[in-house]
């Protein structure tokens, strides 16, 4: 049924630029699921409905949450810590800026 709030369907995209992407859709009016919020793992989400009432969730990429840490001045062992990722992809993630 189209306009359900109940859909059993939600669409994910990564973006790197989820601050931009978050006020334009609020500037636009879009309806929020729920404002952006930050998962234990470090990566900020947020959903809206699309126009049939089905959600889409965008979230950053962890590549953008471990380069995020990194430049707070964690250490990579710091960065693999609190984002949940293994120190050989922290080291890749930063080392190929």
């Amino acid at each position: 049924m189209i306009g359900n709030r109940e859909q059993q369907i939600e669409l994910y995209f990564e973006v790197e630029y989820i601050d931009k992407i978050c006020k334009k859709l609020k500037d636009h009016q879009i309806e929020f699921v729920h404002d952006m919020f930050e998962q234990p793992w470090g990566q900020r989400v947020f959903r809206v409905y699309d126009p049939d009432k089905y959600i889409i969730e965008l979230g950053e990429p962890m590549n953008v949450v471990i380069k995020r840490y990194y430049e707070t001045g964690m250490t990579f062992e710091e960065v693999a810590e609190r984002s949940s990722t293994p120190i050989s992809i922290v080291r890749s993630v930063i080392n190929n800026k």
